[in-house]
């Protein structure tokens, strides 16, 4: 958030803006322009400085770990610099010791354009500091990038061409003069060199032509009506893509994603379904459908074992290639909501996921066929897990909670914690029922 600039006469400059504002990860609002005072404000005058506020103008909401930063003015400024410029690319910036530039002078500003394409170039200078305190560096380059300050490498891109992922370094500065030096392999037209440090946001030290434009693809919505809507296609889940994944949407807005090799929910959402824009045909590699609202991503750990078999393990995910679960598979039910249906040492196990109240509901049913063995069922897992008092489960810190439509089921389910430090609220299926059905509501 930037608030509102005046003149020395205090004639107002430029309006506030909500330069951006992100929901997990996810950004909803950018450059959004705030002309007059927001509704709820404790004054009717702007100012520079004034309480952050969280109106809530309808139902209730509940905030946890609050962590602000201010700014001020204390930019990072460039000074005396020259360039040189080399023929040739490489990956090792110490290979240039061996050769000599061809040209060579003053610049007043960083940007790859001072050099030449297909060549190695080098700007040096000073960085002067007014704030101490620890700096991040972030550099994105179509070719091979590094930067130095005080002849000690802070960031490196180890020789990618991949302009559009960055890379990033840290250093501790303290106030006054600083030498640096970027060495750039021209492969693709894109440097980019940008910082953030005590008290300043994120800033671009390169100039706007230095940044080689992306073309984003438009957005291609699958719109959800009265009837449930399933697709197949990788899913980027915990920062790897997952080929194994589908989603459902529903017309309440209340969306899930699932792993169909080990029978899990992966993230849920709710809003918009998804965009299916990188999966068209001729697309290119991606192949992802992106979800439309702010996912909560949960562990995606194959949701059926026998913890017999290694008590305080539980496997991360399944063989591919030699499933622990046969017979595996889905349909749609009378309502087109899916059904997932697989076998496991015995069991037959079909697990439907429908919207709810407050979240999705999922019901689990287990059926006997043969054998002794008593699998056990993974609700959710994480890193903490807590029993609230009004017998609901917290996850995670409260990133969702898991409750149960029948209270007598509270008490089925068990905390319990693995050898890798990480928590399952696990429900072994005993079978005193044929079938068992395990029906709870995942609420977030």
């Amino acid at each position: 958030f930037k608030s509102a600039r005046y003149d020395a006469r205090g004639n107002k400059t430029s309006n506030a803006c909500l330069e951006e504002l992100s929901i997990n990860g996810k950004r909803v609002q950018e450059n959004l322009k705030l002309a007059t005072v927001s509704k709820g404000s404790f004054s009717s005058d702007e100012s520079k400085d004034a309480p952050f506020v969280f109106l809530i103008e309808k139902g209730a909401a509940a905030f946890k770990d609050i962590l602000y930063k201010k700014y001020h003015p204390g930019y990072l400024t460039l000074k005396n610099m020259r360039y040189e410029v080399y023929k040739g690319l490489y990956k090792n910036y110490d290979t240039l010791k061996n050769f000599k530039p061809y040209k060579s002078g003053n610049t007043d500003s960083l940007s790859w354009r001072v050099g030449d394409k297909r060549s190695e170039l080098v700007i040096k200078g000073k960085i002067n500091v007014s704030s101490e305190g620890i700096y991040l560096f972030r550099i994105r380059a179509g070719g091979a990038a590094a930067l130095l300050v005080d002849e000690k490498e802070v960031t490196n891109n180890s020789g990618t061409d991949d302009y559009t992922n960055a890379c990033t370094g840290s250093v501790q500065l303290s106030s006054g003069s600083h030498p640096f030096t970027i060495i750039y392999a021209n492969y693709d037209d894109c440097l980019l060199l940008d910082y953030e440090g005590p008290e300043i946001p994120f800033t671009t030290l390169t100039t706007p032509a230095s940044e080689r434009q992306v073309s984003l693809p438009v957005s291609l919505e699958i719109a959800v009506t009265d009837v449930p809507v399933m697709q197949r296609g990788f899913m980027i889940h915990n920062g790897k893509v997952d080929p194994y994944a589908v989603s459902a949407g529903f017309a309440s807005k209340v969306n899930y994603a699932y792993n169909l090799s080990t029978f899990s929910i992966l993230s849920v959402w709710r809003g918009k379904y998804v965009d299916a824009s990188d999966m068209g045909e001729e697309s290119g590699e991606p192949q992802l459908q992106k979800p439309l609202g702010a996912a909560v991503e949960l562990q995606g750990l194959p949701s059926v074992y026998n913890t017999d078999a290694i008590p305080g393990s539980w496997p991360d995910s399944v063989i591919v290639d030699d499933n622990m679960y046969t017979n595996r598979g889905y349909r749609l039910d009378s309502l087109g909501v899916p059904v997932y249906f697989y076998e496991y040492k015995g069991s037959k196990i079909e697990d439907r996921i429908s919207p709810d109240v407050d979240g999705l509901l999922r019901e689990v049913t287990f059926t006997r066929t043969t054998g002794k063995g008593q699998p056990t069922f993974m609700l959710a897992s994480g890193s903490v897990i807590d029993k609230l008092p009004d017998g609901a489960y917290a996850i995670d810190n409260k990133e969702f909670y898991i409750e149960f439509p029948d209270p007598a089921d509270r008490d089925k389910v068990t905390i319990t914690k693995f050898k890798n430090g990480k928590f399952g609220l696990l429900w072994k299926v005993n079978f005193e029922k044929q079938p068992t059905i395990i029906k709870y509501s995942l609420i977030w």
